[in-house]
């Protein structure tokens, strides 16, 4: 089959950039198609299979970043190699935007003619390559999809492919493999009468995901070709990487007898990928992202900032004193060092957390969505303390600590060199001021923090000072609006900072390690409280929030037991809540205490549903009776009708999980009557009332009867 000529793609705005372009490329056999703006590469784009496109970066309507990013998005453009051909970004954070927008190559202007054309002619090599390679295959599944349809040819057609340098299997439309090449017998293990009869199954190693195989048997079920990559095992045990085709083959009625599929083997291919891959983004010493995927990842963090309106918090660590250990001790003995610190900071961040080295020994965390400032303060102080033990290296106790400068984003900007410009100055603050320490880059988290430490010493005294308070808000039918609970919540109101935020004291209390004594105070005053109600309504129920530090104490099912058998309440009337992201954490823990509690009696709902990304068929793992659909659904349900349907769809399915639904954060009529219509169970809010003191609570019981 003759190849058709290719296609080279120009974008740039200026018209004699384009006219000269246009004249070098006449050197190389391709047809030139020309666009002067990123629109007008776009439209091209979905009309033309594009070998090569050398794209200007600073145009006025889209730049070159944008065009790219759509153009690849396209399916007939997905793989098309980009050259980017600019005079204006020639710096290497503009580099590295270009290659991560997926350009293979970044040339600045004014342009080297044979430089140029050296590239273009080995990028159109390459792609002439690729299409005699895919119609090679595409001559090779034709040739067998023919022969395969008639059995008297079957033999031939085995000849053929037994010499194929690709490993070939055939198998019956069940899975059963009926042929294997000599390829496939070299590259499995496994030989032909070894395989012959067992099922196509044979090499799975369970690394390739479920899926895979899902869209594999539904796509040639239909008669259709599926490839795609599948990480298989040998017969020795060996696990390697290989490209598949696979196709029906048909009998003379269009009915599918067969299926044959062939593979190539390219744990080799993947093996160099990785390599550079690693080569690029990450250090040689550690294995920690280095400095140029650390950008990046600031980059995403500011994405995340500006998406879910948290600061991220970024931390310049540099160890102290390090250049005396590499002095003393050499250069081998240092980078042993390097190793162990970054072991201890990874044992320190979550899952979503980066920590990078920065280089020499400068190591960065980024740390999303942890931006107020006690939490920060937390955090620095669990990272200092990972270094109160000496390393032990080589049989030597080497003593060594760390100075940390934290900055936030968007707060203090979101360019990322600023950013480490800013957390680096707040590190060497830290080394000023003492070493084995951290500092805020603003003066405003500096004064934050110092009120920090000034609440959690007001907070430790609060119990016995009578300063926190228990609160009420009723909960009631959503259908009569009769009283049938209550929330407990918290308050606190001190003489010196005033009504304190429970948003800003909990975090403090979990922190500073006083929340299992407040939480205890909080049950028996509430539980206390609740039987002095059971004269009103004996079926009245009353719902305690417990902190993750409470829950996953081992003795918290004995410790309910034993507060509600001192106050003489029924575990019936008692309802634990508990937060949607405790069990996504703490999953396989949860359903032991969770197993434990509910075998009390007690009733266990989850707090805040639908912010902690999990789902109601993974919540059915667990013995919850009722799920509280998050204010922030409510707040927009009879304005927005996402939130209108989503709000709709968590009613219906906990129904149909027999689950209640009590919708908090009602704060109209509207509100309520929208569910009332879909048979929301219960509600709460400030429609009905704020908390209020337990003494002004009583009035409920006949106001709402």
């Amino acid at each position: 089959m003759e190849l058709l000529k290719p296609k080279i793609l120009i974008v740039d705005d200026l018209p004699e950039n384009l006219k000269a372009l246009g004249k070098l490329l006449q050197r190389v056999d391709a047809e030139v198609m020309r666009a002067d703006s990123g629109n007008k590469a776009l439209q091209l784009s979905l009309k033309h299979h594009f070998a090569l496109a050398l794209v200007d970066i600073q145009m006025p309507d889209m730049d070159g970043y944008e065009t790219v990013d759509l153009m690849l998005e396209q399916g007939c453009n997905k793989d098309c190699p980009i050259i980017f051909v600019t005079a204006a970004y020639q710096d290497e954070l503009h580099r590295i935007k270009g290659y991560m927008t997926g350009a293979v190559d970044y040339i600045e202007k004014p342009v080297d003619d044979v430089i140029l054309l050296s590239k273009v002619s080995i990028f159109l090599k390459l792609y002439n390559q690729q299409v005699a390679l895919k119609q090679q295959y595409e001559r090779l599944n034709k040739e067998v999809a023919l022969r395969a349809t008639m059995d008297n040819h079957l033999k031939n057609l085995s000849v053929a492919i037994e010499q194929s340098p690709v490993a070939v299997l055939i198998t019956d439309k069940k899975g059963t493999i009926e042929f294997v090449n000599h390829s496939f017998e070299e590259i499995s293990g496994y030989t032909n009468e070894e395989c012959l009869g067992k099922n196509s199954s044979l090499l799975q190693s369970g690394q390739t995901p479920q899926g895979t195989y899902d869209s594999l048997w539904e796509t040639i079920n239909k008669g259709e070709t599926w490839q795609g990559e599948f990480h298989n095992k040998k017969k020795n045990g060996d696990f390697f990487w290989e490209h598949a085709i696979i196709s029906a083959v048909k009998d003379e009625n269009n009915e599918i007898e067969h299926f044959i599929g062939v593979k190539e083997d390219i744990t080799q291919r993947k093996h160099y990928q990785y390599e550079l891959l690693q080569q690029q983004n990450y250090d040689d010493v550690t294995s920690l992202p280095n400095r140029i995927l650390a950008l990046d990842r600031m980059s995403q963090a500011a994405a995340y900032t500006e998406r879910t309106k948290q600061n991220t918090s970024i931390l310049f660590i540099d160890v102290d004193n390090f250049k005396n250990i590499n002095k003393t001790l050499g250069h081998a003995i240092g980078n042993k060092v390097l190793v162990e610190i970054a072991t201890r900071l990874t044992d320190c961040i979550r899952r979503d957390d980066t920590l990078a080295r920065m280089g020499g020994d400068e190591f960065l965390i980024i740390l999303p969505g942890l931006d107020k400032a006690e939490m920060i303060e937390g955090f620095c102080q669990k990272v200092l303390s990972q270094f109160q033990q000496p390393l032990i290296i080589e049989q030597q106790e080497i003593y060594t600590s760390l100075s940390i400068g934290i900055t936030q984003t968007p707060a203090d900007g979101t360019d990322s060199m600023q950013l480490l410009q800013n957390a680096e100055s707040a590190m060497y603050q830290a080394k000023t001021e003492g070493r084995n320490t951290f500092r805020f880059f603003t003066h405003s988290m500096n004064e934050e923090a110092n009120h920090h430490m000034n609440m959690e010493r007001r907070l430790r005294h609060a119990l016995e000072n009578n300063a926190l308070e228990v609160y009420y808000q009723p909960l009631l039918n959503c259908k009569t609006q009769q009283l049938i609970g209550a929330e407990a919540l918290l308050r606190w109101h001190d003489k010196e900072l005033g009504v304190v935020s429970p948003e800003d004291f909990i975090p403090l209390a979990e922190l500073c390690g006083l929340i299992d004594e407040i939480g205890r105070w909080v049950l028996s005053t509430a539980t206390a409280q609740a039987q002095q109600w059971l004269k009103y309504n004996p079926d009245f129920r009353i719902a305690v929030n417990f902190s993750a530090q409470q829950f996953f104490r081992q003795e918290i099912s004995q410790e309910i037991a034993s507060v509600l058998n001192k106050n003489n309440l029924p575990c019936i009337n008692l309802e634990a809540e508990i937060t949607e992201r405790l069990l996504m954490h703490e999953g396989s823990d949860a359903l032991l205490h969770l197993l434990e509690i509910a075998d009390l009696g007690v009733s266990l709902s989850i707090d805040d549903f639908g912010t902690g990304y999990s789902s109601l068929s993974y919540l059915k793992r667990f013995p919850i009776s009722t799920v509280k659909i998050d204010k922030s659904f409510i707040n927009d349900i009879t304005t927005d009708p996402e939130d209108a349907i989503l709000t709709k769809t968590i009613i219906n399915m906990a129904h149909s999980l027999s689950m209640n639904v009590i919708a908090e954060g009602v704060e109209t009529l509207e509100q309520l009557e929208f569910l009332q219509q879909h048979k929301c169970d219960m509600v709460q809010g400030y429609y009905f009332s704020k908390p209020v003191p337990a003494k002004e609570f009583e009035v409920f019981f006949s106001r709402f009867k």
